[in-house]
């Protein structure tokens, strides 16, 4: 019975820590959704070099590469610098 209760006891935790994520998820999309500078922030300053240099596909592969997001993420986060 013991070791019941210590497997709910960490499936609660688990399920907290997972609202908790959730949470900050969706607050992080909302930043990305309503300011061009919250996704600016996102390249890193090679990136963000790249796109000042005119060389805006290869900072896009690069974003890419990094973060591994899609390419319409990728190509709004480069786009965004230029704004």
């Amino acid at each position: 019975m013991g070791i019941w209760i210590g497997d709910a006891r960490k499936f609660e935790e688990l399920r907290e820590e997972n609202e908790r994520l959730k949470e900050r998820v969706a607050h992080l999309e909302r930043l990305l959704k309503t300011s061009g500078e919250a996704i600016d922030l996102a390249l890193s300053p090679s990136e963000r070099a790249l796109v000042l240099d005119g060389r805006k596909l290869e900072a896009v592969k690069a974003y890419r590469d990094r973060t591994g997001v899609g390419l319409k993420t990728a190509k709004e986060a480069v786009d965004a610098v230029q704004q």
